[in-house]
Parts: C-alpha cells; sequence; structure tokens
C-alpha cells in the first residue's frame, strides 16, 4: 500500500504543480480603467431595482465608476455600463466579462452615423447564443469609422459582478488554452482522488471511503458548474438546467461531508451527532425545493451559508476528536487542514461574490483551489488512517494468530489428555477406532491380522489390600511393559497414527490392546506365552513385591468386520480365559458370553416367544411312600433351526436382562395349566405342578394378578401350583421382591425354595418367608451314596423342613440306591431322572398312563 500511496501523491503532486502553472500563465488583460484613462472616456454606470430596465436603460441618473468591475452581492434588479469608445481601427479587440455566471447579458453599440448592434446572450439563453464559444462572455468592439457608445446591461438570480477587460483574438486563445488545461488538470486531479477514494474502499470494504469519493464526486462538479464549463460541454442547449443543477450539487455536497466526517471520525451519539443529522435533514429538504421556480437567489444563499456551516462542523468534530485521541492520531491532523482549507476557500470566494473582497484571480478561484487542497489532505488522512489501521488489524492478526496457536496448542493438549490415558499417555479406544481405517488401508490384502487383549485381574484386590495409588503404579507400570514389548515386536501395527505412534491401546484402565500381523499360529502361540510372562513378571511398588494376575484373549479378525466386534471378541475370549484359570485363550464362536453372539440368541429367542416356537416339557416328581406321582415340574425347552438345542442355562440369564422375562413367565405359566387341564381330562385325576420363578419376576409388581388370572382361565386350583423361587432372588432385600411374595402368598398358590442350601441366607429366609416347600439341591446329592457328610446334611435338611411343617423335594435322584438313602431319612417326595427325564406333554401323559396303571416305577 506503501508504493501505491507514493505513486498517488507523486501524481496529484504534478497535477496540482499543472495547475499552479496554468493558472499563474493566463493572460492577464486590459482593464477598462486602463482602457478609461486612454481613451479619456470615463465609464458610467445606471443601477436598477428592476429587472425590466435589462432590456433598455429609462434614466439618465448615471454615476461615473471609478475602476474596471462592479460588485453588488444578491440582488434582485440590473445594471447597467456605458462607455464612449472613439473609432477603433482593425476589427481584433473584445469587451470580456469575466463572470460565467450571469443570467442576461445584453451589449448596445451606437455608433454617431446612427447605426447600431446589439448583443443578447447570458445563462438563461441557449450556449449557442455566445459571439465566440467560451465560458465567458466576449463581444466584438473593433473596425468603427465613427465613435460609439457602448450599453453593457446585466443581470443575474445569484449574485451579481460585471468585471470587464478589453482583449484580442490572440489574447482570447491563449485565455481558453490555459482554462481548458486549467479545466483539465481540475478534473483529472479530482477524478483521481475520485478513483483512489473508491479502490480503497473496495479493498477494504469499509463505508467511509465510498462517502468520501461521493463528496469528492460533488464538490468536483460544484466548482466545474461555477467555472461554466458544463454549460459549455455537457448541457449548451438546456439552460434551464444550469440553476437547478447548481443548488442540487451544493446541498449534496453539504450533505455527503457531513456524512463523510461521522462515518470518518465514528460519531454515533451525542449533541454533535444530534445537530449533523438536523443539518442533514436540512439539507435533503432544501434539495426538494430547488425545484420550485423562480427561487435560486434565496436557495443559492442557503446553499452557500449551509457549505459554510458543514465546514464549521467538520472542523468543530475534528478538533473534538482529536481533543479525545489526545493528538496521537496523525491522521486527524490532515483531516482538520481539509477542512480548514475548505472553509477558507469558502468564505474568501463568498465575501468576493458579496464584494467585500476585490475581485482578484486569487479570490475568484479561491473556491476551487481551496477543495484541491482540502481533497489532497482527505486523501492523506485517509491514506494514514488506513496504513493505520492497517497496521493495527495486522498486529492484531499476528496477535490473533499466536492466540490461535496458543489455542490449538491447547485444544491439542485438551485433545491428546483426552485421547490417551493420564498415568502412561498411551493412547486410548476412541484413537484406535478413529484411526481403524487407515490401518487397515496400510495392510495387504492377503494380510491376517490378530488382536491381543491383555486383561488386569488382580487391581480390585490390589486396591482393597494396599490402596488405589499402589493399584495404579501396577498399572502405570503394565502399560510401560507392554509398550516397551510391543515396541520391540515388528509384528505389532502402530496404532496411534498422529500423536505417538505407540503400538498400544488402552481400552480402559485393566486392559491393553494390540494387533499383530501375519503370525504363524505356532509362533503366535509362543508370543502369546512369553508376552504373559514378561507382562506378569513382580512388581516393586513402595519397596513391596507384588504379584501380577494377567489373562490374555486373542481373536483373528475378519474381513469386513469393524473394529469394536474385534476387540470385544478378544474381550470375550480373556474373561472366559479368567474364569477357567487358565493364562490365555483364542476365541471361539461359541463362547456363550459374547455380546454379539447373545444379542443374536435373544433376537432369535423373541421370535420363538412370539411364534409360539417354544416348548416346556415336564419332570415327574414321585411320592417315594406310596410310589404315587405327586407332581411335575415344568422346565422350558428350545430348538433353534441355526443353534440346535440351546441349554436354559444359557437363554435364560439373557433373557433375565431384557423385557422377555415376563412374557415368558406368562407363556410357561399358560403352557402348564394348558398341561394340567389335559392331564386331568385323560387321566381323570389331579396333579401338581411346579413353575420357576426368576429373580425378575419379583420385582415385577402386576406378578400376581397375572399368574391369577391365567389359573382362572384354565380352572386350575392355586394350591395345586408351586412357584419355585431361588435364594438369589431375594438378594438385597428388594421391598418390591418382598411385596410380590407377599401378593403371591395370598393368592394361595404354594411357594418353594428352590436349591436350598446353596446360599448363605437360607434359615434367613425361611425364618422371614412362608414357604411351603423346600427343594434340596442336586448337587448334595452326587455323592450321597458314599458321604456319609452330605448324608447327614441332607437328613438335617429334611427334618428342618419337618419342624416347619413344609414338604421337602429332593432333586437330581439318578439312582435306586439314592432312593432308597432318601427314604431312609424321611423324604418322602423325590425328581430325577431315576424316574423320568423331562417330557414333552404329549409323552408325560403316555408315561403317566403307563405308571398309574403298573402302580410302580418304570425301569
Amino acid at each position: 500500500m506503501l508504493k501505491a500511496k507514493t505513486f498517488v501523491y507523486y501524481l496529484a503532486t504534478l497535477l496540482f504543480v499543472a495547475m499552479f502553472w496554468s493558472y499563474n500563465s493566463s493572460v492577464h488583460f486590459s482593464s477598462m480603467e486602463d482602457a478609461s484613462d486612454e481613451w479619456g472616456a470615463p465609464l458610467y454606470l445606471y443601477d436598477s431595482a428592476s429587472v425590466e430596465d435589462i432590456k433598455r436603460p429609462r434614466s439618465d441618473n448615471w454615476k461615473t465608476l471609478n475602476d474596471n468591475t462592479a460588485r453588488f452581492g444578491y440582488r434582485d434588479g440590473s445594471v447597467w455600463l456605458k462607455f464612449e469608445l472613439p473609432p477603433i481601427k482593425g476589427d481584433d479587440q473584445f469587451l470580456l466579462l469575466d463572470y460565467p455566471l450571469l443570467d442576461h447579458v445584453t451589449v448596445l453599440r451606437t455608433f454617431s452615423d446612427g447605426t447600431s448592434k446589439r448583443w443578447e446572450t447570458g445563462d438563461s439563453k441557449a450556449f449557442s447564443s455566445r459571439y465566440l464559444p467560451s465560458e465567458k462572455f466576449l463581444f466584438p468592439i473593433g473596425s468603427a469609422k465613427y465613435q460609439s457608445e457602448l450599453l453593457i446591461g446585466v443581470s443575474s438570480q445569484g449574485t451579481l459582478k460585471i468585471p470587464l477587460f478589453i482583449t484580442d483574438r490572440r489574447g482570447e486563445v491563449q485565455r481558453a488554452i490555459y482554462a481548458n488545461l486549467l479545466i483539465g488538470c481540475y478534473v483529472g486531479y479530482m477524478l483521481l482522488m475520485l478513483i483512489t477514494s473508491l479502490i480503497i474502499s473496495v479493498t477494504t470494504t469499509e463505508k467511509r471511503f465510498v462517502l468520501c469519493a461521493i463528496y469528492v464526486a460533488f464538490i468536483g462538479l460544484l466548482n466545474l458548474q461555477l467555472s461554466g464549463f458544463l454549460f459549455q460541454w455537457v448541457w449548451p442547449d438546456m439552460p434551464r438546467i444550469n440553476g437547478i443543477f447548481t443548488l442540487i450539487v451544493i446541498y449534496l455536497s453539504a450533505f455527503f461531508q457531513l456524512a463523510f466526517v461521522e462515518s470518518y471520525l465514528s460519531y454515533s451519539k451525542g449533541f454533535f451527532r444530534k445537530l449533523s443529522k438536523i443539518f442533514k435533514w436540512l439539507c435533503a429538504t432544501a434539495l426538494f425545493l430547488a425545484l420550485l421556480p423562480n427561487s435560486y437567489s434565496l436557495l443559492s444563499q442557503l446553499g452557500v451559508v449551509l457549505l459554510i456551516i458543514a465546514c464549521i462542523l467538520s472542523v468543530i468534530l475534528t478538533f473534538i476528536n482529536m481533543r479525545k485521541t489526545k493528538h496521537t492520531e496523525v491522521s486527524l491532523n490532515y483531516f482538520l487542514c481539509a477542512w480548514v482549507v475548505m472553509l477558507i476557500g469558502i468564505v474568501t470566494s463568498t465575501l468576493g461574490v458579496i464584494g467585500i473582497l476585490p475581485p482578484t484571480s486569487v479570490v475568484n478561484n479561491a473556491s476551487a483551489m481551496s477543495s484541491v487542497l482540502a481533497v489532497f489532505f482527505l486523501l492523506s488522512a485517509l491514506f494514514d488512517r488506513y496504513n493505520q489501521e492497517h497496521k493495527e488489524k495486522f498486529a492484531l492478526t499476528i496477535k490473533s494468530l499466536k492466540a490461535s496457536e496458543e489455542r490449538a496448542k491447547a485444544e491439542r493438549h485438551l485433545v491428546f489428555q483426552a485421547t490417551h490415558d493420564s498415568l502412561s499417555d498411551l493412547p486410548k479406544k476412541d484413537v484406535l477406532f478413529n484411526n481403524w481405517p487407515r490401518i487397515i488401508n496400510d495392510i495387504p490384502k492377503d494380510a491376517s491380522l490378530t488382536a491381543v487383549i491383555v486383561h488386569f485381574e488382580g487391581y480390585y484386590d490390589q486396591v482393597l489390600a494396599f490402596g488405589h495409588q499402589v493399584a495404579d503404579e501396577m498399572i502405570k507400570q503394565l502399560h510401560f511393559r507392554a509398550m516397551k514389548y510391543a515396541q520391540n515386536k515388528r509384528n505389532f501395527l502402530v496404532l496411534d497414527l498422529d500423536w505417538t505412534l505407540k503400538k498400544v491401546v488402552v481400552l480402559d484402565s485393566h486392559d491393553l490392546c494390540l494387533i499383530s500381523m501375519e503370525l504363524d499360529p505356532v509362533i503366535e502361540s509362543r508370543m502369546i506365552k512369553e508376552m504373559h510372562q514378561t507382562l506378569s513378571d513382580t512388581m516393586i511398588v513402595n519397596g513391596l513385591s507384588l504379584e501380577v494376575d494377567l489373562t490374555i484373549g486373542v481373536c483373528r479378525y475378519r474381513t469386513g468386520d469393524v473394529v469394536q466386534n474385534l476387540i470385544r471378541r478378544s474381550q470375550v475370549a480373556s474373561k472366559e480365559a479368567s474364569e477357567r484359570r487358565i493364562d490365555s485363550l483364542r476365541y471361539s464362536d461359541k463362547m456363550g458370553l459374547d455380546p454379539e453372539y447373545s444379542g443374536r440368541l435373544l433376537m432369535k429367542f423373541k421370535k420363538a416367544l412370539e411364534n409360539d416356537l417354544l416348548q416346556v416339557w415336564f419332570q415327574p416328581q414321585i411320592n417315594t411312600d406310596n410310589g404315587s406321582l405327586r407332581g411335575a415340574e415344568a422346565l422350558l425347552r428350545w430348538h433353534d433351526i441355526e443353534y440346535g438345542w440351546i441349554s436354559p442355562e444359557l437363554i435364560i440369564p439373557f433373557v433375565e436382562q431384557s423385557s422377555l422375562i415376563g412374557p415368558l413367565t406368562d407363556y410357561v405359566t399358560r403352557k402348564s395349566c394348558e398341561f394340567v387341564e389335559e392331564y386331568e381330562r385323560q387321566l381323570n385325576s389331579q396333579i401338581q405342578i411346579a413353575i420357576n420363578l426368576s429373580a425378575r419376576n419379583l420385582e415385577d409388581e402386576k406378578l400376581a394378578h397375572r399368574i391369577g388370572a391365567i389359573l382362572v382361565e384354565y380352572n386350575v386350583p392355586e394350591n395345586h401350583v408351586t412357584l419355585e423361587v431361588t435364594e438369589t432372588a431375594f438378594l438385597g432385600d428388594s421391598p418390591q421382591s418382598k411385596t410380590t411374595f407377599a401378593q403371591l402368598d395370598a393368592l394361595g398358590v404354594n411357594i418353594a425354595l428352590d436349591d436350598f442350601g446353596t446360599g448363605y441366607s437360607s434359615l434367613s429366609y425361611l425364618h422371614e418367608l412362608s414357604f411351603s416347600e423346600i427343594k434340596i439341591d442336586k448337587s448334595f446329592l452326587a455323592d450321597l451314596e458314599h458321604n456319609q457328610r452330605s448324608l447327614s446334611l441332607v437328613k438335617v435338611a429334611i427334618n428342618l423342613g419337618k419342624e416347619l411343617n413344609m414338604h421337602v423335594v429332593a432333586e437330581g435322584v439318578e439312582t435306586k440306591l439314592i432312593e432308597a438313602k432318601l427314604k431312609s431319612i424321611g423324604c418322602s417326595i423325590c425328581q430325577g431322572f431315576y424316574y423320568g427325564k423331562p417330557m414333552s406333554k404329549e409323552l408325560f401323559l403316555e408315561w403317566a398312563f403307563a405308571f398309574n396303571n403298573n402302580g410302580s416305577i418304570i425301569e
């Protein structure tokens, strides 16, 4: 921008020098005063109060004029001048009226022989009415054999002054050349300032430069109009436009001058802002009045006053702004100089117009020359303000960039903290998930990948034994061990591509993940074993030698699979290894803990339940006292086309964690009631039915109501139904579980405590809840034939049931000897494979028919 500024300054200076040269080189003409002295004839003046007298003087009241000009300021009348001319040889003499703003000019030359010549022209007539095509008024006075009288009549709606000179054709040509050069330099200068302001406004998109350009345009047009240039070259055949256009540019110049000053000084409130607003409204109102006929004189005076007021306000506002900024902004000095110069020029021209100052060339051209200097100072102020703001913006940009860098560093640090472990700076799982597509793209298509999960088993044990600080230190050491181990192995992939290039990812505090590529299964097994040995070495923490309990899960990557599934399967393998008490394990699809497998299984189960594809089988319960069929336990069975027979022990835990446990219980209850109904219809006898309840069932406040409704629907007596619940259903002493138990008890059904003896609160629940039956868990009967201690424990349980007036059922009876043992110690209700395996409803009815006919156990 400095080079552009220097170029504009040089060009503006060149144009200004050219204007000044053309101004000083203009021809100095002989005045009428000189001609009067030479020819010995005085110059007379007749002042009329009527404009109509411009046609011809009506009075002989002439007075002698002592100089070459007449100045009257603003007036409504006309003026006549009279001069006696001697005989003149040659035709190269002209009378020059050196003032372009005259509405009507009449020149009458009367010769002593009685002949006369008359010329009429002025701004109220077409430009073609002028004797010579000039912005000034020229009339021929040469080539006269006789003495003549020259009468000059002038009138104007604006200011009236009549500077008279004598010139010749050569002098007029020279004057016209220098005048055109002066006008050309002025137009070029103003266009330079205008274009420069517009260019700056485009590059900065700031309103003040646009307002400056508009102001320069109007002040330039005003001076061109006052010089007669526009009438000569733009609308020579439309004289009425002269007055209207003059008023328009005066008011618009004043309006945009104040608008520009407000924008430049950033005035948005305060007294002077209100005053400026009122001033602009006044300019806008006067602008519309410019179209009124016969109002030019008054409105032009008002326009001059508004221009002076605008300059005064501009000076005051700039000075106040300078005081606020304590003169620290250099551009305000240029800005103040511009309006001071403009004010001096307009006041000087005004004083010359109204006749206070003599009509010299300096006075006559004061407005134009001051506008040139003012615009130059304004452009200097704009350049300086622009450079200053550019420097400030650049400084702010640098500061902003530094702040952005600091913020970026801080944000990057925060992102790093959020995506990396606080103990070891290892990347977290989100880093792996985000980088996985890039990792896969860099792997050859035929390469095989394996996920390795290292699980820290003993974390909570260490927390309980030594506190979090020791446990966290062990985790930290484990992280560094894994990181060091992986970095030295080429087969492990880099997982943190953007930050640390580490090969280990922290899934959580207890699980680390590594991805291995292209290892032979044998070599891979050796590596896993070596890794386990390396990572599980004894750790020294605070002087203590601590053992590290680790398990490792391994899973092969499947093409097209997502990394989350790969990690989940590896974690399933790690969990399975932990449960099996082994160091490492490779994932298999048959691992029931796989969430993906369990999710698919649960969806299949839901469809089977909805489509009545589940089965309820029944296992008999025998009264060994008389060998009769006491009842049956309902047991769920499910056969899937894809997975085959699926054990209830596998699917029920998943169902209990879903919303299907309620519908499943209703389903089994309904199937059991259908079985009781069919049994009684075919065998003409009643049977006791046992139905298992889940711990989640007891949290269902509507369970008792639904079971009661089903029993009523199938007309099954409540005392023929036994609901079996395990001790774990009451763990945590849930109030709702006990409320539901009470509702079922009030319903009238029997409630059995299943798996009696396997928990730690069996006696407590027997004391607190009114069970009607206990079932001895089959684990107590496994060694009953050879273990006297097991026999004694079962005997205690049977005696306890009898003392509490409860039925005792032993499940898991496999042999005749176990039945005999149980019978010998008083257990009269048995259930197990010795009597019959779980059977479908049809098979059970056949079995029961044969059993009743034989009256004994079928072997």
